[in-house]
């Protein structure tokens, strides 16, 4: 019985037929761990995209504050004003000529989800880095366009890390705990940062 959203999509998951009378129901709740970010950090520019109908594309709004660090170094121009605004991003995304749209779509798809789930996940500078091979300098140029984008998600991160040292334990948004190590008190950086 595997967790199907840890199996690719496509021709493999039909390696695990469901059973005699059965179905294989497999929910993908777009987003989930960004929209629970943004509640969890009552992040207001997060939540009101979400609250849009339709809703916006936090991936192409996460872009739209970034691509000002990524295009000039793909070779292209802007569309609009640096930053942009999710409209002007979006208009890079469509634009006729592919090779503006290809290189939007890659700082949508490679650079903004990567960073954003990096960071949701407590990734520092130097892992979001890592994660997509690039200088630290870059790394943090990107994450610093983050966080000018959406406020409160550091203050929100500083404040957990401030209640897991005080209290011992974090609570998960449903209301489980998740209790801390040791290493939370470290005075080695990397290990409580780690935390």
């Amino acid at each position: 019985s595997p967790n199907m959203l840890q199996v690719k999509k496509g021709e493999i998951r039909t390696m695990f037929p469901a059973g005699e009378g059965k179905v294989t129901v497999s929910l993908d709740v777009a987003g989930q761990e960004l929209v629970m970010t943004a509640c969890a950090a009552n992040e207001p520019v997060m939540l009101n995209a979400f609250m849009q109908s339709p809703r916006l594309d936090v991936h192409s709004l996460t872009a739209s504050g970034i691509a000002h660090k990524i295009l000039p170094r793909l070779g292209v121009p802007m569309i609009g004003g640096s930053p942009h605004t999710y409209e002007e991003f979006l208009s890079g995304l469509h634009h006729e000529n592919s090779d503006i749209s290809a290189a939007y779509k890659i700082v949508r798809n490679k650079y903004a989800k990567q960073l954003s789930f990096g960071i949701i996940y407590g990734s520092s500078a130097l892992g979001v880095a890592e994660t997509m091979q690039i200088p630290k300098q870059e790394a943090e140029d990107l994450v610093a366009s983050l966080f000018t984008l959406y406020k409160r998600i550091p203050e929100w991160q500083k404040e957990v890390a401030l209640s897991a040292r005080e209290r011992g334990y974090v609570e998960m948004p449903f209301g489980s705990r998740r209790h801390a190590i040791a290493d939370l008190w470290s005075a080695d950086r990397k290990l409580s940062g780690r935390q």
